[in-house]
């Protein structure tokens, strides 16, 4: 597995890049208003400004004058290679939390946080994943007629996806730094509100 942290990173760039942009032309523009040292008047004297723009009673903050806009365009090509290596991340990675991020970028792109919330409920619900297979020849018999019933079924897991949604779930709970996050995967897990306060404890000391 993949560490945590560059599972994040690579995933965030890429967020980013769905929104890359050329610039064709940056902003330029002037302050106009009192600058660091100039002297202005409040109170009935003058002061000079003790922070940037000052934060003298009465006095007059300065504003920014654009005099030439920022101009952009989208950057296709770099927009669609992000599409294409999200599309093939969230269809054949082995790791299940960077294929649900990859996933949940595709359908609704937003801070990576409450991504991970989406996230840590996937992983949650593949703790149990399996299938019903029905018993083949096997029937129930009903009391009051000579005849079979439904079928019955047996659970199947699958080990497999039960195994990595584990590893996904561990891995954010003890390498995520945000405490919300630690918490939702610690209650996935079965950790006990106990076990989670103190990991979070020991985790803010190191």
């Amino acid at each position: 597995m993949e560490k945590l942290e560059d599972v994040l990173e690579e995933i965030e760039s890429l967020r980013r890049d769905l929104n890359a942009e050329i610039v064709l032309q940056e902003e330029k523009g002037h302050w106009d208003g009192p600058q660091l040292g100039e002297e202005v008047y409040a109170k009935g004297g003058y002061y000079a400004g003790s922070s940037p723009w000052g934060s003298l009673p009465g006095e007059k903050a300065p504003s920014w004058i654009v005099d030439k806009p920022r101009i952009t365009e989208p950057n296709i090509k770099k927009r669609e290679v992000a599409i294409k290596q999200l599309k093939k991340i969230s269809e054949e990675s082995d790791d299940y939390t960077k294929k649900y991020l990859a996933i949940e970028i595709l359908s609704n792109s937003r801070h990576l946080s409450s991504m991970l919330e989406d996230v840590v409920e996937k992983l949650k619900k593949d703790l149990n994943a399996g299938r019903y297979e029905e018993r083949t020849g096997i029937g129930t018999m009903h009391s009051s007629y000579n005849q079979y019933g439904p079928p019955l079924e047996d659970f199947v897991p699958d080990t497999e996806t039960q195994n990595k949604a584990r590893e996904g779930l561990i891995n954010l709970y003890h390498n995520f730094s945000d405490a919300k996050i630690k918490k939702l995967a610690g209650k996935a897990l079965g950790y006990s509100p106990l076990r989670i306060l103190i990991h979070q404890f020991l985790s803010r000391k190191k």
